[in-house]
């Protein structure tokens, strides 16, 4: 009994790093990677909550609604919930701009629409950079690149429309990537 015990601590040593190599081979991502990205004290999450906590908040309710979600379809409640904390990471860079992190004075006032729609915009290819410097999977990139598709910034689209009605705006100003 206690040969095996030995043998079963020693394999399980092995656990982690085989897990690892085959998640960089093969582009794998585990449940376990899941499980530790998800962990609110983790230093990007932990940054995410003390320079926008709003953006914070708003990822973490996000995370709950999409995990019951994917509960009760049969999809992975796992992927979509670390996906879902991780999909607004970019606002981090410029927290003020958006409304979840304001107090009272917004900076949008300032500038121009177009302007506004390039930043807001941003923040899914400056999510992508701290991905990539954080290392963080494909599947938890994905999130941050498609959360809102090919869609427009509509609230600086229309502000635009009303101020120029004898203009046609370009559309690729206020269009996300996707």
């Amino acid at each position: 009994m206690y040969i095996n015990f030995i043998i079963n601590g020693i394999l399980l040593l092995f656990t982690y790093p085989l897990l690892f190599i085959l998640e960089k081979t093969f582009g794998f991502t585990s449940n376990v990677t899941l499980v530790e990205l998800s962990n609110i004290n983790n230093k990007l999450m932990r940054e995410m909550s003390e320079v926008a906590p709003g953006t914070f908040q708003h990822s973490l309710q996000l995370a709950n609604l999409t995990a019951a979600a994917a509960n009760r379809i049969d999809a992975n409640s796992q992927l979509v919930r670390t996906g879902a904390m991780y999909h607004d990471i970019g606002k981090m860079l410029n927290p003020a701009f958006f409304t979840e992190n304001q107090t009272g004075i917004n900076p949008h006032n300032e500038i121009s629409e177009e302007q506004s729609a390039q930043i807001i915009i941003s923040h899914v290819t400056e999510g992508m950079k701290l991905a990539e410097k954080y290392h963080l999977p494909k599947a938890i990139r994905d999130f941050i690149t498609t959360h809102h598709g090919r869609s427009q910034v509509k609230y600086f689209y229309i502000q635009w429309k009303n101020k120029h009605p004898e203009q046609e705006p370009d559309d690729k100003v206020f269009t996300y990537p996707g």
